[in-house]
């Protein structure tokens, strides 16, 4: 059996193949991969890296740039917050009276009227320039 097949048929679903292709290439470039744009990729790599550094000089030579770097994100992020507390505490320990001094103002915007009043014991003399 032969089947004849129109020539000028077979090179418009040809064209129309061909466009339907660039579209589909133009909109795949387009979309975002996890949220990854050209204009964002930049600044997510710095961050990366940044908190890579932060971890291996915070580690003082316990971990290794490239162990951080291929660490799953999960236990890169706790590794961080792990030496993030430790050295805080660490703080702690070194400067105890900088926890230990009266709030004057309260996150909430009261005011502690003792602490206030004790913390102006030692000014004296006008109190503008009036």
């Amino acid at each position: 059996m032969y089947v004849k097949v129109n020539i000028n048929k077979q090179k418009v679903i040809h064209s129309n193949l061909h466009k339907i292709m660039e579209v589909s290439k133009k909109i795949r470039s387009q979309l975002a991969f996890f949220n990854i744009t050209p204009e964002t990729a930049p600044q997510i790599r710095y961050n990366l890296f940044d908190l890579i550094d932060e971890i291996v000089s915070a580690s003082e030579g316990a971990y290794k740039w490239n162990d951080i770097y291929y660490m799953p994100i999960w236990l890169r992020k706790f590794t961080f917050n792990k030496l993030k507390d430790r050295i805080e505490k660490r703080n702690a320990q070194k400067n105890p009276q900088k926890q230990n001094q009266n709030i004057l103002i309260s996150p909430d915007g009261t005011i502690n009227k003792q602490a206030f009043q004790e913390a102006n014991k030692n000014m004296t003399g006008k109190t503008s320039y009036k």
